[in-house]
């Protein structure tokens, strides 16, 4: 039987650097536009002030960047969606549907324990008029979630349209979906998990919790509840590591407020029929990705009875803040607290079934658990190309239900 395997990884079109000489498949490469283009145009001149605005000047073309969150246009979204990224992304397990999209970017914020995705378009500028983004003039869109409870985010996707490739944009929309993670959600919505933390914790503290009540809580709240309970489990380990050794505390609660941004990419030796695994490496190097050294392993990206984990894929941190991310040491560049990790792959998990229990307790979940209690309380982050080579082994897992009754 074959299995239905699913990846949400960090996506790009296979030429995006030119590596090799294929030409290619994206729809707008020429920019050919219908007679209707103009329905798919965003007047700006009445959005000032907008966080995620940002410019960049390159040989003789100067390209705006805009976040599709703060200008929200179903029209626009639809049409990129169906024109750039299917033609990118034509194998279906690869991308969420249009609506998952759609409703995604068009809440606030306001659902317990839901990431914020968010969409970058870059567009050239005509002339001196910046205030009109023409659907013609798109060169570029980078897509990431932002994490609210950890506190971290997952880069996924980026596609540079034809016409404007050779003039740096990759490495551009990676860094400025950074700069916006880092600055307009990371610096700005901080109290908020202590918010989305006490709304679901409302059932306890509001209603007469016995039994009876918690079977009449619908799936989402009680998820939201699973989600809540182990959250702060997290919380109390985390504060029983600090507890025991004090310098160690001073090193984890710096770490615990630095920023990591992520991405996944196939392991040496998986191949997508889009690029070969070490080309793909040496691109996330060169934009300053490093590997994040444990076990990781992606949940089911939905919930159909087929859908698989996927334990091929690496997963790592982007470090352009480190002149030192350029250097191939075997020394780590950083660490990221265990905590933290913990925190996010369970926001992985929550995001897709909207529950904790039972996938939380599938080995696939467990053994990165196991994996990250074993390396302690900092994983480390490399820049060491031996890292790259890495695999993850779930043969090696080992089931100990005594430690699944204290979940």
């Amino acid at each position: 039987m074959i299995k239905k395997h699913l990846k949400r990884q960090f996506h790009f079109q296979n030429n995006l650097l030119e590596l090799n000489n294929t030409s290619s498949s994206v729809a707008t490469a020429d920019n050919n536009v219908s007679s209707d283009a103009a329905e798919y145009n965003l007047d700006l001149s009445k959005e000032d002030g907008k966080g995620s605005d940002f410019f960049y000047t390159v040989k003789d073309k100067k390209f705006r960047f805009i976040s599709l969150r703060d200008y929200f246009s179903l029209a626009l979204i639809t049409k990129i969606y169906n024109e750039i990224m299917m033609v990118n992304f034509p194998i279906e397990s690869e991308l969420d549907p249009l609506e998952v999209w759609v409703n995604n970017l068009t809440h606030k914020g306001n659902r317990v324990f839901v990431p914020l995705m968010h969409i970058m378009v870059a567009y050239e500028v005509n002339g001196k008029d910046d205030k009109e983004m023409r659907y013609e003039n798109i060169a570029g869109i980078s897509v990431f979630e932002y994490y609210e409870m950890s506190q971290c985010a997952l880069f996924t996707y980026f596609v540079v349209c034809e016409k404007y490739r050779n003039y740096g944009l990759g490495k551009t929309l990676v860094y400025q979906a950074y700069e916006y993670c880092k600055y307009e959600l990371y610096a700005k919505r901080k109290p908020n998990r202590w918010e989305a933390l006490n709304n679901a914790l409302m059932h306890v503290r509001n209603w007469n919790v016995g039994d009876e009540t918690i079977l009449q809580l619908t799936k989402t709240q009680k998820g939201q509840l699973q989600f809540a309970q182990q959250y702060i489990e997290l919380c109390l380990d985390d504060a029983r590591v600090k507890a025991s050794d004090s310098n160690l505390k001073k090193v984890l609660e710096k770490e615990d407020d630095e920023f990591y941004f992520f991405a996944e990419t196939n392991a040496i030796g998986v191949d997508d029929g889009v690029m070969k695994s070490e080309d793909r490496h040496k691109i996330m190097r060169n934009i300053g990705f490093c590997v994040v050294d444990y076990e990781y392993i992606q949940p089911p990206v939905c919930t159909d009875e087929d859908a698989m984990y996927c334990d091929d894929l690496l997963l790592l941190s982007l470090e352009v803040e480190d002149d030192r991310c350029k250097i191939k040491s075997t020394e780590p560049i950083r660490h990221v607290p265990r905590f933290k990790l913990k925190c996010w792959t369970m926001e992985l998990l929550f995001s897709v079934f909207r529950e904790i229990y039972p996938p939380i307790t599938a080995d696939f979940f467990q053994y990165q658990w196991q994996d990250l209690d074993a390396r302690g309380p900092r994983i480390p982050i490399y820049t060491d190309l031996e890292k790259w080579k890495r695999r993850t082994e779930l043969s090696k897992y080992k089931r100990d239900e005594s430690r699944l009754s204290k979940l």
